[in-house]
């Protein structure tokens, strides 16, 4: 009898408009369902309850501090910022680790629901951040005995964002401990860059044979003639360039002026003019630097807009009716998942990003892509590049490969023992061993504790 393996995912962001995590498990559980896997999906929201998808089981289980509500998952309104309250933020991620949405993954792993439904499992599988999602996996792996996949979208300990770490000994302590359980437990790691590998496999050795590489994917978009820029022999036209998400906002070391000061270096000294576009749920710090910028750019006919976010479909036509698009990165490692959706659009690309980053390295090969050193300010020469490549709009590039859904749908499936030969995973059913890896057998099997 052919025996259906069941994938469980706890992602309390799944169903959040603009969340990147829901974007990554979504693919993930797509590919899942056309490879013939069942899916659980555990969610946060504002009160339990079950559902039935195409694609297998949706459990919402409520979350005690409420920072996930049930949205509706086409919403396109900006989801509401808290005011900014740094004692109490702090103090959150003091109580709580690995941080405050622990509260929801205790829940869910003890959930009668979850208990009930995850009966069986090949496999548990959870998406970073939170981190605490691998809490919540961690648990029901061992309740279950069922094997673990942990995907690192950033490094948990390596270039941290969390508050507290690594400014305070002991957090960081804490995490590590926690980090390291789980990671023992897992038999399968993920992490979306080769920098983040090096960093991981470099700081714990052991965990270098379960690390694969499974970059984000470009999404596959066809955008409508009537959004695609029109030619235009006109070198004087004004110009679009857009920037998509945030900035300082989701990482602090970026700053405004890295992405700017090139662009007005070359607008100073052209005949043109346009407008920078900044789409996305930009707080009022973001906003407030954004206007002094417009003020600083209009006497080179050049404009401000700032607009809040829109549905991913509706954010792809405007990056391909843009001329070009802009992108800022102060990571080593993290390859931001808007770059992924900037290729598919095929649209001119002016990155700033560290010398020998991850994000560097990607774009020496890729003709669509102008690369500016970070902090630098030898670079007009290359703005000037980029913006002689956004006035020929009816130029298309070729999407690399490595990046396409199908490449990296095979990579993720053979991590769950997927033979795409015989229809079926190469694992399923086989339960009777220890799903354990060697080298955490060592570890005590009681649940995480922070």
């Amino acid at each position: 009898m052919l025996v259906v393996p069941k994938v469980v995912i706890p992602a309390p962001y799944w169903g959040q408009p603009g969340h990147l995590g829901w974007v990554r498990v979504e693919r993930f559980v797509r590919w899942l369902g056309a490879a013939g896997f069942q899916a659980v999906v555990i969610r946060a929201g504002s009160r339990d309850r079950d559902a039935q998808r195409q694609w297998g089981t949706e459990i919402t289980v409520r979350d005690p501090i409420g920072f996930f509500t049930d949205l509706p998952t086409e919403s396109v309104k900006a989801i509401p910022l808290r005011p900014k309250n740094l004692f109490r933020r702090y103090l959150a991620y003091l109580v709580l680790v690995p941080d405050p949405v622990v509260a929801w993954a205790r829940r869910a792993a003890s959930h009668a629901s979850v208990v009930e439904a995850i009966r069986g499992a090949e496999w548990v599988l959870a998406s970073s951040p939170p981190e605490s999602a691998h809490v919540a996996a961690y648990r029901l792996a061992e309740r279950e005995g069922a094997r673990l996949l942990i995907d690192l979208r950033d490094g948990w300990l390596d270039e941290p964002t969390l508050p507290l770490v690594p400014a305070s000994r002991i957090q960081t302590v804490r995490h590590r401990r926690l980090e390291a359980r789980i990671l023992q437990r897992a038999e399968r790691i993920v992490v979306t860059s080769e920098g983040w590998r090096r960093l991981l496999t470099g700081r714990l050795p052991w965990t270098a044979e379960r690390v694969t590489v499974v970059t984000n994917a470009c999404p596959e978009f066809a955008p409508p003639a009537s959004v695609v820029p029109a030619a235009s022999d006109d070198p004087d036209r004004p110009l679009t360039l857009l920037y998509a998400g945030k900035l300082f906002s989701s990482r602090s070391e970026r700053r405004i002026e890295h992405l700017l000061e090139p662009i007005e270096r070359e607008v100073q000294n052209s005949s043109c003019g346009g407008r920078l576009l900044f789409v996305g749920n930009l707080d009022e710090d973001e906003r407030r630097q954004l206007g002094a910028w417009g003020d600083r750019l209009m006497g080179s006919g050049w404009t401000v807009e700032v607009r809040p976010p829109v549905s991913r479909n509706e954010a792809l036509q405007l990056m391909a009716s843009a001329d070009g698009l802009l992108l800022l990165s102060s990571s080593e490692a993290s390859i931001p998942a808007k770059l992924f959706d900037y290729l598919a659009v095929r649209r001119p690309i002016l990155v700033v990003a560290p010398r020998g980053s991850e994000v560097w390295k990607i774009g020496v090969d890729l003709p669509q892509v102008t690369l500016v050193p970070l902090g630098e300010t030898e670079s007009r020469s290359r703005c000037q590049d980029f913006v002689e490549r956004c006035r020929v709009s009816d130029v298309r590039y070729d999407l690399p490969a490595d990046f396409s859904e199908e490449h990296l749908r095979k990579r993720f499936l053979a991590l769950l023992g997927w033979d795409e030969t015989a229809g079926v995973s190469a694992s399923a059913g086989d339960r009777g061993s220890d799903h354990r890896s060697p080298t955490s057998s060592s570890t005590p099997s009681s649940r995480v504790t922070s």
